[in-house]
C-alpha cells in the first residue's frame, strides 16, 4: 500500500512539474525581454531595410507577436545587455515548429560589423540550431564587450507567430525534461488510444469506432506542433511535420463532428442535424486540398467558421435529444466536449490573430482540450457500445425465448396429439372386451377377454405415470424419496408389461446366472420406488414394442458401489446415430410407422432423468450386433435420506 502511494505522489509531483514547465517559459522575448516589432506586408524587406527603419514606425515593446494566418512577414528586434548573461552562455528557444521560415540575426551592440546569420523552420533543410532538440535552440556565448542586438524574422504559410524565450543551460535543461516527459506522456496516451480504437473497430466493425480511431489520430497533430516528428526522424524528415501540422489540423475538427454524430446517434435520431454536422465534416476534409495549392490560411478562416456553425447546430440536437429522451450523461458530455474543443480553439486563434495577448498557457489550454476530448471520445464510445452489447443480448434473449415457447407449443400439441393416441388404443381395446363379454363364450374366450382388459389397463397405467413423470421432471426441482427397496421384488413388478405380452418371455438373472423359481433372494438398495418402477417399465415396455418377439432379458449384476441392470432384447436394434437421440424429449426409433410401436417418446427420456435423480445414468450399450442392451446404474452408496434433492 505504501509502495502504491509513493507512485501515485511521484504521478502527481511529475504531472506538476510538467504543468508548471507550460507556465515557466524563461525570460519571454516581447513580455520580459522589451522588443519592437514591425509588419512586412509584402515580405521582401531585407534586414538593412529592417535596420534603417526608424523607431516611430514599429510597434510598442509590449505588442502581441503573433500576426495570423497572412502572408506578411513579421521582424522583431532587441537587445541583450551583458546582465543577461552573467557571464555565462544563454540559450535562445525559438518557436512554434510550425512557421516555415526563422532567421536569427545577432550582433555585439557596440558592433556595426557583420550580422551572424542562423536559418530554422518547418520548411529548412540543415540542423534547426545548435543542439538536438524539439524546437530551434540557438546558444549565444557571453558578450566580450557590450550585449547583443538581435533580430528576428518569422515568415510562414500559417499563423506567423514568434515565441522566444531565453534560459540559462542549467534551467533549460530542467525544463526541456520536464516538457518533453509531459508531452511524452500526452503522446503515448494517443498512441494507446489510437490502437485501441482500431483494434475495436476491425474487431466489431462500428462506424462509430472507426470515427473514434479517425478522431483518435489527433495526437498527431499535437506532435508536430511539438516538433516530434523533425526531432525524431532528423534531417531525413523531410517536410513531414510541415504538412501533417496542417492535414491534422484539419482531419481534427472533421473527425471530431463525425465521431460526435456517432455516439450520440444522430444517423436515426435527428437525421436533419446528422446530414448537416456531417456535411460540415465533408467541407473541412475538403480544404485539405488547400495545403499543396498553397492557400491554407484561407482555408483555416472558413473552417473556422463552419465548425462554430455546426458545433452550435450540434449542442442543440443534444441539448433537444437531452430534453426529449429524458437526462444522458453521454448527450451531456458529448453537447459539451465539442464546444470546450472549440472554445479553447477559438482563444488559440485569437491569440493568434492578436485580438487577445499572446500567452503559452492559452496555446496551451487547446491541446490539452484535445488531449481530453480524446479520452472523452474513447471512453463514452466504449459505453455507447456496452449500451449496444447489452440491447442486442436482450434482443438475442427475448429471441431465444420466443423461440423456446414456440418449440415449447409444438411439442405441446405434438403431445397431446400422441397422447391422445396412445389412451384411444388401449381404452378401445377395453371397451371392444367389454362389449364381447356380453356375448358369453366358452371359459377360454372369456380368460383371453380377461387379459387383453388387463394388458390395455397396465397399458394406461404405464402412459399415467410417464405424464406424471415428466410434469415432475419439469418442475423447478425433483425430489427423490430414498428408501430401503428390494431391487428384485421392484423388478419382477415391473415386468409386468412383459408378461402380459403374448409373443415375448421375461428371463431375469442376477451375476449372469439364472434365478431359481422357488430362490428367495433380496438385494436391497436405497431407491425411490415409484419413481424406478417407472423407470424400469418403460425400458421394458421399450423392448417389447421395438422387438418383434423372444426373449427379454434382465441381468442385475452388484459391482463396487453401484448396482448394473441390462436389459436385452433379440428386435432390429437401434442404428449408431440414434443412440443419444432415443433419450430426447418426444425422441421416437426409426421404426415408429409401425402402429403397434408408436409412443410418446417420453419412456427413455423419463427413465434416463429419474436414474439420473438417483446419481446413477442410463445408457444404450452400442457393442451388441443384434437386438438392444439398455444398462442402468444405480448407485448402492447411498444413505439412507429422507426427500433427497436433485
Amino acid at each position: 500500500m505504501r509502495l502504491h502511494h509513493l507512485s501515485v505522489q511521484r504521478l502527481l509531483i511529475i504531472i506538476l512539474l510538467c504543468f508548471a514547465s507550460q507556465v515557466s517559459a524563461g525570460r519571454l522575448v516581447g513580455s520580459d525581454i522589451p522588443a519592437s516589432w514591425y509588419v512586412d506586408q509584402s515580405a521582401a524587406m531585407t534586414l538593412d531595410d529592417f535596420i534603417a527603419l526608424p523607431d516611430a514606425a514599429l510597434s510598442g515593446r509590449d505588442s502581441v507577436r503573433a500576426i495570423g494566418y497572412t502572408r506578411a512577414a513579421l521582424w522583431g528586434r532587441f537587445s541583450l545587455p551583458p546582465d543577461e548573461f552573467n557571464g555565462s552562455e544563454r540559450w535562445l528557444r525559438l518557436g512554434p515548429n510550425y512557421v516555415d521560415k526563422l532567421t536569427l540575426f545577432f550582433r555585439h551592440s557596440d558592433s556595426a560589423g557583420p550580422w551572424t546569420e542562423r536559418e530554422a523552420g518547418d520548411l529548412h533543410k540543415g540542423q534547426r540550431g545548435d543542439i538536438r532538440y524539439r524546437f530551434p535552440v540557438f546558444i549565444l556565448p557571453p558578450p566580450e564587450r557590450a550585449g547583443y542586438d538581435v533580430v528576428i524574422r518569422v515568415e510562414s504559410t500559417s499563423a506567423v507567430l514568434l515565441d522566444a524565450a531565453l534560459w540559462s543551460a542549467e534551467e533549460f535543461v530542467q525544463y526541456a525534461a520536464a516538457e518533453t516527459s509531459f508531452w511524452s506522456f500526452y503522446l503515448g496516451l494517443g498512441v494507446f488510444s489510437s490502437l485501441l480504437a482500431l483494434v475495436l473497430a476491425l474487431l466489431l466493425k462500428r462506424r462509430l469506432l472507426w470515427s473514434v480511431f479517425v478522431f483518435s489520430l489527433s495526437f498527431l497533430l499535437v506532435a508536430s506542433v511539438q516538433g516530434y516528428p523533425a526531432w525524431l526522424l532528423g534531417n531525413n524528415s523531410g517536410h513531414l511535420q510541415h504538412y501533417l501540422t496542417g492535414i491534422t489540423t484539419l482531419l481534427t475538427y472533421a473527425a471530431l463532428l463525425w465521431a460526435c454524430t456517432e455516439v450520440l446517434d444522430l444517423r436515426h435520431s435527428l437525421p436533419l442535424v446528422h446530414k448537416i454536422v456531417l456535411g460540415s465534416s465533408v467541407l473541412i476534409v475538403l480544404q485539405l486540398f488547400s495545403i499543396p495549392f498553397d492557400f491554407y490560411g484561407t482555408a483555416i478562416g472558413l473552417v473556422g467558421m463552419v465548425v462554430v456553425v455546426a458545433v452550435f447546430i450540434f449542442a442543440a440536437g443534444a441539448a433537444f435529444l437531452w430534453w426529449r429522451k429524458g437526462f444522458s450523461v453521454v448527450n451531456l458530455l458529448f453537447g459539451l466536449a465539442p464546444l470546450l474543443y472549440v472554445g479553447a480553439g477559438i482563444l488559440a486563434l485569437m491569440s493568434l490573430y492578436g485580438t487577445i495577448p499572446y500567452y503559452d498557457g492559452i496555446y496551451s489550454i487547446w491541446q490539452y482540450v484535445l488531449m481530453l476530448n480524446m479520452v472523452l471520445v474513447m471512453l463514452l464510445a466504449l459505453l455507447r457500445i456496452r449500451e449496444e452489447h447489452l440491447a442486442l443480448q436482450e434482443k438475442e434473449q427475448l429471441a431465444r425465448d420466443l423461440r423456446i415457447e414456440r418449440e415449447a407449443s409444438f411439442n405441446q400439441r405434438q403431445f397431446m396429439g400422441m397422447v391422445s393416441h396412445e389412451f384411444r388404443t388401449p381404452l378401445s381395446v377395453i371397451s371392444a372386451a367389454l362389449e364381447n363379454l356380453h356375448l358369453g363364450g366358452s371359459e377360454q374366450q372369456r380368460q383371453q377377454r380377461y387379459q387383453k382388459i388387463q394388458r390395455a389397463t397396465d397399458r394406461l397405467v404405464v402412459l399415467t405415470d410417464n405424464c406424471l413423470a415428466d410434469a415432475r421432471l419439469s418442475a423447478d426441482s425433483l425430489y427423490v424419496d430414498l428408501q430401503p427397496t428390494d431391487l428384485l421384488e421392484l423388478i419382477r413388478s415391473a415386468a409386468m408389461v412383459v408378461d402380459i405380452s403374448d409373443r415375448h418371455q421375461f428371463v431375469l438373472t442376477v451375476d449372469r446366472k439364472p434365478l431359481a423359481e422357488d430362490e428367495n433372494k433380496q438385494i436391497v438398495a436405497a431407491v425411490d420406488s415409484g419413481l424406478l418402477r417407472i423407470a424400469l417399465s418403460n425400458i421394458l415396455d421399450n423392448a417389447v414394442k421395438y422387438s418383434g418377439g423372444g426373449k427379454i432379458r434382465l441381468d442385475v449384476s452388484c459391482w463396487p458401489g453401484e448396482y448394473s441392470i441390462t436389459v436385452t432384447d433379440d428386435g432390429p436394434g437401434v442404428p449408431g446415430n440414434m443412440s443419444e437421440k432415443i433419450f430426447e424429449r418426444y425422441s421416437r426409433g426409426h421404426v415408429a410407422d409401425n402402429a403397434a410401436q408408436r409412443g410418446t417418446g417420453l419412456g427413455l427420456y423419463v427413465a434416463r432423468q429419474i436414474v439420473r435423480a438417483h446419481g446413477g445414468e442410463v445408457r444404450l450399450m452400442t457393442e451388441y450386433s443384434r437386438g438392444s442392451c439398455f444398462e442402468m446404474i444405480i448407485p448402492s452408496a447411498h444413505e439412507f435420506t429422507r426427500k433427497e434433492q436433485y
